[in-house]
């Protein structure tokens, strides 16, 4: 290993993600989202077409609108907008290319009603009623033909959990959740079972991670996420991987991605998102690739909406090879430098394995400078006109 050596501190850097090879996926920005700034929207895909709907826009506005995303023209659609009335934290799910979404909040009513969307006629039906309290923040996802909705907030939180059956558009009760209690969790399902992680509560997150198994009724809990606990995170599964991250845990957002192997219980760190930090951003995968945007940031009070969406390929690698593994580097205190490594016109992420950003900028010539840098493991991201061009793992001894 080529080290440096200064009187200030030691640093190895070892190229990790889109120019090491096939081990990490890239991002690359596709533009804005035809529902302009809005989070807590729902979100799915069916026959390789992504669909976004409804949402809110100020802290107590709220919409209902649905667009559909073409991946192949990068082209957003508005489609029939949901009929149950402007709203958002719904929750939604896909039984054999019908979307299934309900719940969520107007800012003075929560609901309780489901409704089916067809996309080969663009028309919705009304389903029966979710049989538990009317909520929002709360999760969803199918299993084997089946429709599970569960969780939540309704000036109370929740853990009831019920199955429903599309047909015989019929719920039935289930196990209740049994963690701690929570909302705005987030979920995904691999392999007929499904998860749920992170959430909150009276201000505290989690990171826990949570297996139901649908035969058994049984709920069990695995590996947590080896990242900061949090909340509103986005999620997605990609050739039966699971991809969580993003999220907020009442002082600070996120940009990290991990991904989580169901067959080996465990989590390994992923190429960060390639925008801003931000919760409550939709995610839906089409293929090997998954789509993520919109969301906010700021004081969540009066919160920043974003508008932005990014395509994460899971399988891309860069063209921007870089053939040694192991670079010299050094830190005098004021600035990392790699010598012949980084051209001008640059920006970069300086951000630690729980996904907190430690600094970010412009490069300037060779040289990054921040602020004085604690000990541990961090990831370096570089971008080159908004787009994620290289990410670097690091770690100050």
């Amino acid at each position: 290993m080529k080290i440096f050596f200064n009187k200030y501190l030691i640093i190895s850097l070892l190229c990790l993600s889109s120019v090491t090879g096939n081990s990490l996926g890239t991002w690359t920005y596709k533009g804005i989202f035809g529902g302009g700034d809005c989070d807590v929207t729902y979100s799915f895909s069916i026959n390789n077409k992504g669909y976004v709907g409804a949402g809110r826009t100020s802290p107590s506005s709220y919409k209902s609108d649905m667009w559909e995303y073409d991946p192949v023209s990068n082209i957003w659609i508005q489609k029939a907008s949901f009929p149950g009335g402007d709203r958002g934290s719904i929750v939604s799910f896909v039984i054999n290319n019908k979307a299934y979404a309900g719940m969520g909040y107007n800012g003075a009513v929560y609901s309780k009603d489901l409704w089916e969307y067809d996309p080969i006629t663009n028309q919705w039906a009304a389903k029966a009623n979710f049989p538990g309290a009317a909520r929002y923040s709360c999760i969803a996802f199918a299993l084997d033909g089946k429709g599970y909705i569960g969780t939540g907030f309704n000036g109370s939180i929740l853990t009831d959990f019920y199955q429903y059956n599309p047909s015989t558009d019929s719920w039935i009760q289930k196990a209740d959740f049994p963690g701690t209690p929570r909302q705005a969790a987030s979920c995904f399902a691999v392999n007929d079972m499904g998860y749920l992680t992170g959430g909150f509560i009276s201000g505290i997150s989690f990171n826990d991670l949570w297996q139901y198994q649908p035969l058994n009724d049984l709920w069990i809990q695995k590996a947590s996420l080896p990242a900061a606990a949090r909340r509103g995170m986005s999620t997605f599964v990609i050739n039966q991987m699971a991809y969580a991250g993003l999220g907020y845990d009442n002082l600070n957002y996120y940009t990290d991605l991990w991904k989580y192997d169901a067959a080996i219980n465990a989590w390994t760190v992923e190429t960060g998102f390639g925008g801003v930090e931000r919760y409550l951003a939709f995610a839906f995968e089409i293929g090997s690739t998954a789509f993520v945007g919109t969301g906010s940031r700021g004081n969540v009070s009066s919160p920043v909406f974003i508008s932005d969406f990014w395509e994460f390929d899971s399988n891309t690698t860069s063209s921007n090879e870089i053939k040694s593994d192991i670079l010299t580097v050094w830190y005098n205190g004021l600035y990392i430098n790699i010598n012949g490594l980084m051209p001008n016109e640059m920006e970069y992420a300086l951000i630690d394995l729980s996904g907190k950003i430690v600094n970010q900028g412009k490069v300037e010539s060779n040289s990054i400078p921040f602020r004085t840098l604690y000990k541990g493991v961090f990831l370096l991201k570089l971008y080159n006109n908004n787009s994620l061009s290289q990410v670097f793992k690091f770690q100050n001894l």
